[in-house]
């Protein structure tokens, strides 16, 4: 007797449903005195893919059309990228190989892992024989433009969204799957969302050394007088450091780095921004927008604890505020709060225990105020009121010692700062009768605790303020004394040392005089 053992049950077993043994003949057969026969299984019925190869090709190219525009307006010509493209003779199918140049290779383990014997996304197309590594040139963009080319990069799957098949009947038969058509591909604050893989694997480009110090030094000329953020005699060295051995740089100062540029970037006209850093303003914001994106990314800036990380954020809301729609700068200024809080910058220093050296009080008091008075201009951009309860408490004075809520910042040089500096603590706000490197942030924090006292007042009273105009609850005769008083002081503690030929003296006296002429025209036009 047979017992062969099959692969399938037998015909029986298989009418009846039951399970089948698969031995020649079965025991359910014997057992059931029937003939047990085993039938040969029908040929597979493999699919064929629908010969509609040229649609598929015009589809394709219409895509790689908008691609092209996209590199374009952002000055990369697509034709000048250094891609390498294999040729593949006719009689060889697609092999399924990793790419191997280093180039490539370094760009798509930084976009998104390939698995062993997966083939990054190629095009064949017709009979020209040629293999396009598409994913390998959207790799390599990517490091230049973070969010757009993620997004790019989400549709064309080097395992599935890019795939090429062949039936076997014809060369020139192609089949390619999309999925989906481009979206919003600007960059922007929405990049604490994006779904970039594998943002740690690798680090956006920074521009030559030449480059580099002209980028710091419109930084130091328009930025920094106007938010004195960073120390610049300490931050001056480590940024040198940093042009000449960029790989050596720590995540936490590159987010920095490209802050910097960004910021210096935003503060040129596009004639200036030509002439100076010889691109246009168009092309070199949204790079390095990008480039900051990504290295606040790679620096973890949502969970860092890091003030320099902190620092970069700050930089970067301020070079988008007016760049972006205001909800998303506002809300991500919230963000920016919050890990300030986080970091304790909300105490001052000095009442911490043990109290923080005097150079770390002053930046921690310049970074959170400054904070503060930017989520106050995003809100207004939102439509807020131009004058907030920003829950800022009057009696942050001199003398202070009921509110442990962190200090004015002091109205001193930079180069009266310094790490290793000790003794008593700077001079609170306004003690310090000069113009000085910081007269610009000076002024904005005296009238900041100027309108802050009013509002402050109105709350214990619990008069609400910030929904409609506060300035109409006083009557005109008392806030024509307060605006006379706080004017007074304006002009004795800062503007007359003011020299109107110095731009930055300029700004603070026009800035000074400007807000309290609103505040008299709110007055009396509520």
């Amino acid at each position: 007797m047979e017992t062969a053992r099959h692969n399938h049950a037998c015909a029986r077993c298989s009418e009846r449903k039951v399970k089948c043994d698969r031995k020649r003949p079965c025991e359910a057969c014997v057992r059931l005195d029937l003939d047990c026969d085993f039938l040969p299984l029908p040929p597979r019925n493999r699919r064929r893919r629908p010969n509609n190869a040229n649609v598929q090709i015009q589809a394709l190219a219409g895509q790689l059309r908008e691609y092209e525009a996209w590199f374009r307006e952002r000055g990369i010509d697509p034709e000048s990228l250094p891609v390498n493209i294999p040729r593949q003779r006719e009689s060889e199918p697609s092999e399924k190989e990793p790419l191997h140049t280093a180039q490539s290779t370094q760009s798509a383990q930084s976009i998104q892992s390939t698995p062993s014997g997966a083939s990054p996304g190629r095009l064949r197309l017709a009979s020209k024989c040629v293999v396009v590594p598409v994913f390998t040139i959207l790799s390599r963009v990517a490091d230049n433009n973070s969010v757009l080319w993620t997004r790019v990069i989400e549709e064309f799957d080097p395992q599935d969204d890019l795939n090429i098949t062949h039936d076997g009947s014809s060369d020139d038969e192609v089949e390619v799957r999309l999925k989906g058509t481009p979206g919003n591909t600007g960059v922007g604050p929405s990049f604490i969302f994006a779904n970039r893989p594998s943002p740690h694997g690798y680090r956006p480009e920074h521009p030559p050394l030449d480059m580099s110090r002209r980028l710091w030094q419109v930084y130091c000329e328009n930025v920094d007088p106007l938010t004195k953020v960073l120390h610049m005699p300490t931050v001056k060295h480590a940024m040198e450091n940093a042009f000449r051995d960029t790989p050596a740089v720590p995540r936490a100062f590159e987010a920095l780095l490209f802050a910097v540029y960004a910021a210096a970037v935003m503060s040129l006209r596009e004639d200036d921004c030509s002439k100076t850093l010889g691109e246009p303003r168009s092309v070199l914001l949204p790079r390095y927008l990008a480039a900051t994106e990504t290295a606040l990314m790679r620096a973890n800036v949502l969970g860092t604890t890091d003030i320099i990380v902190l620092q970069a954020l700050l930089l970067y809301l301020l070079a988008v505020r007016d760049l972006h729609e205001p909800r998303a700068v506002w809300t991500l200024t919230g963000v920016a709060i919050r890990l300030a809080e986080g970091m304790g910058l909300d105490r001052d220093g000095l009442r911490e225990s043990p109290p923080l050296p005097p150079f770390d009080v002053e930046m921690r008091r310049r970074l959170w105020w400054q904070l503060r008075v930017h989520d106050f201009r995003t809100a207004e951009l939102c439509g807020r009121p131009k004058f907030q309860d920003l829950d800022v408490d009057s009696t942050l004075t001199a003398g202070s010692t009921a509110a442990l809520a962190t200090q004015w910042p002091a109205n001193v040089d930079d180069a009266a700062l310094g790490p290793a500096m000790a003794g008593s603590p700077l001079p609170p706000l306004g003690e310090a009768s000069s113009a000085t490197d910081a007269v610009f942030v000076a002024v904005k924090c005296e009238l900041l605790r100027f309108t802050a006292a009013r509002l402050s007042a109105l709350r214990r009273q619990q008069i609400p303020g910030p929904s409609t105009n506060p300035w109409r609850l006083y009557t005109t005769s008392a806030l024509d004394n307060d605006f006379a008083d706080i004017e007074a002081r304006l002009e004795t503690r800062y503007l007359r040392y003011c020299d109107p030929s110095k731009p930055l003296h300029l700004m603070a006296t026009l800035m000074a005089r400007c807000a309290i002429n609103i505040l008299r025209f709110m007055t009396r036009h509520p």
